[in-house]
């Protein structure tokens, strides 16, 4: 993003060439604040790791310039209804999204980058990912991931929000996709098409109804949704076991307010 940013400031398309010591520069500095905070085991495993990512620099500065001839960059880090970092103008107030069943909830964030097509110019947004594509892929039976992931329409709705505030012309987005710059195994961009991100708001509307309902439930599958956070064990004692009792409660139980998240995870119910 910070690489964007600057030769956003230039009007420049990606080069490799001539871009590539102004990426390693910037990725200097991070790495050397990094050390600073979180001292390496050993400089060894410290250097393996700096390989890694240059590599995919590399790899993400080869793929910027090749769709640089399709798509122009024109913000990172967006805010939506949230203060600006670093003076950028965003949109001050959160933004509707409207459900099928006529309802409206209303979002607020950041765009990590919004780009606008050559050719038609929609509007073409991006989030990068430190994981892996896997957990990111598009089901069309299940297009959230279990109500996991919303962020396609989401950016969606703060992005055209903004453009139609800047007095911008873009009135379409074409594409969200999720970008993998740090994965070691070159995974591929996981694109989201208009009717793919439509596909999500039925979705959307069962987490809406049990947010209404006053109804937080515990995941039903701990090893996918708290292996990796910070709070399992310590906020959330015994997540295997509470997994177990919800997924039991979705699968057997009969309370209705938990229909809309039966149906998200693909349990029988009314939905």
């Amino acid at each position: 993003i910070s690489f964007t940013g600057r030769i956003m400031e230039t009007w420049e398309a990606p080069d490799l060439e001539r871009h590539l010591p102004l990426m390693e520069e910037i990725i200097g500095k991070r790495l050397d604040a990094w050390r600073r905070d979180y001292p390496p085991p050993s400089e060894d495993l410290f250097h393996v790791q700096e390989r890694r990512i240059l590599k995919g620099a590399r790899r993400f500065l080869r793929e910027e310039e090749e769709l640089s001839a399709a798509r122009t960059p024109v913000a990172v880090e967006l805010p939506v209804g949230m203060e600006s970092r670093g003076g950028r103008d965003g949109h001050p107030d959160p933004v509707p999204v409207r459900l099928p069943g006529g309802g409206t909830i209303r979002i607020r964030g950041r765009i990590d980058r919004v780009d606008r097509g050559k050719k038609d110019n929609a509007l073409l947004l991006t989030d990068f990912k430190s994981g892996q594509a896997s957990r990111f892929r598009y089901q069309a039976a299940d297009p959230t991931i279990g109500g996991r992931q919303f962020q396609p329409v989401f950016y969606r709705a703060m992005a055209l929000a903004w453009a139609e505030a800047s007095g911008r012309g873009e009135k379409e987005v074409g594409e969200f996709r999720y970008v993998f710059p740090t994965s070691f195994s070159s995974d591929a961009p996981v694109l989201y098409l208009p009717g793919q991100m439509d596909a999500c708001l039925p979705f959307l509307e069962r987490a809406a109804r049990l947010m209404a309902a006053g109804a937080f439930p515990a995941t039903d599958d701990a090893d996918r949704d708290c292996r990796y956070c910070p709070f399992n064990g310590n906020i959330c004692p015994k997540v295997e076991e509470q997994a177990r009792k919800m997924a039991g409660e979705l699968a057997e139980g009969a309370d209705p307010v938990l229909d809309p998240f039966r149906a998200m995870r693909g349990y029988p119910g009314r939905g």
